[in-house]
């Protein structure tokens, strides 16, 4: 193939533009034609076999231009013919999909970025006298924040190119008139696009992240050979623990009821059985935190508190996250006596785990914050209310006689193995939900409403089914039997699918979008009064299940 040849079949892929648009771009090879034959002595041969097949070069040119064979088959279709059935699968693609994509990836570039700015608060690990154990602490830290800042880059960059991609296929679908220019000036939306403009800080991007690499290896390897060395400089010191031990004989006797209440800030709580007729308190913690403890023996209240004096520093302190590593933490540890009168506890903390493990009361609430929720083997006559962030919630081996209220976010919560009187209530963001071998004695309710992730129920017994979550999926088995159906179930999800096997209940309705629905039951025999499987955007309900 010559040049000649090698033009003409360049223009014939590139009819689909204007007799303009053709020229100048044929012009530009013609340019470099005459540049290899003329000022690098090359053959046209030669020249050709450094370029791109015409072919290619041409499907390079259309995109750029907005003119995707996908959306344009003709030349007389570039701005007109616009696709009604493309045009409703894009604006349900932005509903359903860009809508949350588009804040998600740009919310978690400016958070890790922004996170990386945290490395002017290490300064102070090498102002003043520093000694060799803070220098490679921070040589550790900085090269992980420049890694976590051009980690923030590269998902900046997917942000930048999933909007370009977004507003060219908006273009290319409602084949707007001069949406070549657009789509060219969106070309140079990129942190790509710039660095390659600025090739100064493109450099220096390339050595920072030899430098980080070379120097988180480096500094890691230091910290890892010397642990202890840097463990007993940044030490707060070892942890002091303090008893109290108060009798209890005769409100056991008496039988006097008792109510329990903590005001507390960055403690873990244990509330357990003890082995006697005391109550015994064990506060363990590594820095003074102003604790108190009252026996009111008139109200029959017994009040927890602590008070922790937060001081305003501009430099990072690397002991707390030492202290993290090595286990060290505060800890309020509460025996009580078996055959206490319990009315109410009251756990309010933050900061720290609470635990409540074999005792019997009647309302109980929880309440922290960062921290796990776990209670294990309890008795309780009334209400319960456990309120969490960031922590898990786990309930296991328990009898509820009311209510019981659970609300945490981004993590997951576990039931399992429980039986409850009144409405099993569940409220998560981010977090799985697990309900597992639920007992309900009474015409109770089980809902749960969870976004960004699944739900899992099994072999339960409730009256009323209400589960509610967006982009996680649902799972559903051996929900009550053909001869106590629940009176309803009601399923919503969205971007995911639904799988549920022997789920009785006289009304159904199962609904998702972007999933699958797949329903079996054993018992083929048994019809609900009402049954609504739907789903949207092409996808398979599968179901031996009738009215």
């Amino acid at each position: 193939m010559n040049k000649l040849d090698f033009l003409r079949r360049l223009d014939r892929e590139l009819n689909m533009l204007d007799k303009e648009e053709r020229r100048e771009i044929i012009h530009f090879y013609e340019e470099r034609f005459y540049n290899g034959t003329i000022y690098e002595n090359k053959t046209e041969e030669e020249v050709i076999a450094e370029l791109e097949r015409p072919e290619v070069i041409a499907r390079n040119v259309l995109d750029e231009y907005g003119v995707s064979p996908t959306y344009v088959k003709k030349k007389e279709e570039r701005y007109s013919n616009v696709s009604t059935g493309k045009a409703i699968f894009l604006i349900a693609f932005d509903v359903l999909i860009a809508s949350s994509v588009i804040p998600a990836l740009y919310g978690a570039a400016v958070a890790i970025i922004g996170s990386s700015f945290t490395w002017f608060t290490t300064i102070g690990l090498i102002l003043g006298d520093s000694s060799a154990v803070d220098q490679y602490v921070f040589g550790f830290i900085t090269a992980a924040l420049i890694l976590l800042f051009l980690f923030g880059l590269v998902v900046l960059e997917a942000s930048l190119w999933f909007t370009r991609t977004l507003i060219k296929w908006h273009l290319n679908v409602f084949k707007v008139n001069n949406r070549e220019k657009a789509i060219k000036k969106l070309s140079h939306l990129s942190l790509d696009s710039w660095f390659k403009k600025h090739r100064g800080a493109k450099r220096i991007k390339n050595l920072a992240l030899v430098g980080a690499l070379v120097g988180i290896v480096y500094s890691g390897y230091w910290i890892l050979n010397h642990y202890d060395w840097v463990q007993t400089e940044y030490s707060q010191g070892e942890s002091i623990s303090v008893t109290i031990t108060e009798d209890f004989e005769t409100e056991l006797l008496n039988g006097d009821q008792w109510i329990i209440e903590t005001d507390l800030e960055d403690i873990s709580v244990e509330i357990v059985q003890g082995s006697n007729d005391d109550v015994v308190i064990k506060h363990t913690h590594i820095k003074d935190d102003n604790f108190t403890y009252d026996f009111n023996y008139e109200t029959n209240k017994l009040v927890l508190t602590n008070d922790i004096e937060t001081t305003f520093e501009i430099f990072w302190d690397p002991s707390e996250m030492f202290s993290l590593l090595s286990g060290t933490h505060n800890l309020l540890r509460i025996e009580l006596p078996t055959g206490l009168n319990l009315d109410d506890i009251i756990v309010e903390t933050s900061n720290g785990n609470v635990y409540v493990r074999n005792i019997d009361f009647r309302d109980v609430t929880l309440d922290t914050s960062n921290a796990r929720i776990d209670m294990i083997n309890v008795n309780v006559s009334g209400d319960a209310t456990l309120k969490t962030s960031n922590g898990k919630v786990s309930v296991s081996n328990s009898v509820f006689e009311g209510y019981l209220e659970i609300d945490s976010s981004n993590n997951m919560v576990e039931v399992s193995e429980i039986t409850v009187a009144g409405n099993l209530d569940i409220y998560t963001t981010n977090g799985r939900v697990d309900v597992i071998d639920v007992t309900s004695t009474s015409n109770s309710n089980l809902i749960i409403d969870t976004s960004n992730n699944t739900i899992r129920v099994r072999t339960t017994g409730f009256d009323v089914y209400t589960l509610d979550t967006t982009n996680g999926k649902v799972t559903l088995g051996d929900l009550n039997t053909t001869e106590s159906p629940a009176s309803s179930i009601t399923v919503n999800s969205s971007n995911n699918a639904i799988d549920a096997t022997n789920v009785y209940a006289n009304n159904i309705t199962m609904k998702t979008s972007n999933g699958d629905i797949d329903f079996v039951n054993e018992d083929a025999n048994f019809h609900p009064d009402s049954l609504s499987l739907t789903t949207s955007s092409y996808q398979d309900v599968d179901t031996n299940v009738t009215e």
